[in-house]
């Protein structure tokens, strides 16, 4: 998934991985889009999906040592975790949504930018 580039520095060689970014704007949709009235099977998968990415993301954060971001992908996939249901009136979960797609887009600016190698 990841795309990896080879850095040259000082005589040393280091790989440099990148936060993928089309499943990321991929969720950021679907999460938008899930402000919609749709069918229960839609809110299920999303859930799957940004569960998985969610752990992705952190993953990429604690390599990247963004202690926040890790904490904040973990919430997320704790939030939308389709195994133990986080109960939340529709109204809510569509603020959710928004906030979550928006935490996904800003990722790929904030958690990717000056990291610390």
């Amino acid at each position: 998934m990841a795309k990896s580039k080879v850095v040259k520095e000082k005589g040393t060689s280091k790989a440099v991985e990148h936060l993928e970014p089309i499943p990321i704007v991929v969720i950021a949709i679907m999460l938008i889009i899930a402000v919609f009235p749709l069918p229960y099977g839609y809110y299920t998968a999303l859930r799957i999906l940004v569960l998985v990415v969610s752990c992705y993301s952190g993953y990429k954060a604690y390599q990247w040592k963004r202690t926040w971001a890790i904490w904040l992908f973990v919430a997320l996939a704790v939030l939308f975790n389709p195994v133990i249901r986080v109960a939340f009136t529709k109204g809510i979960w569509q603020v959710l949504d928004v906030i979550a797609a928006l935490v996904f887009g800003l990722s790929l600016i904030v958690v990717t930018s000056k990291r610390e190698e």
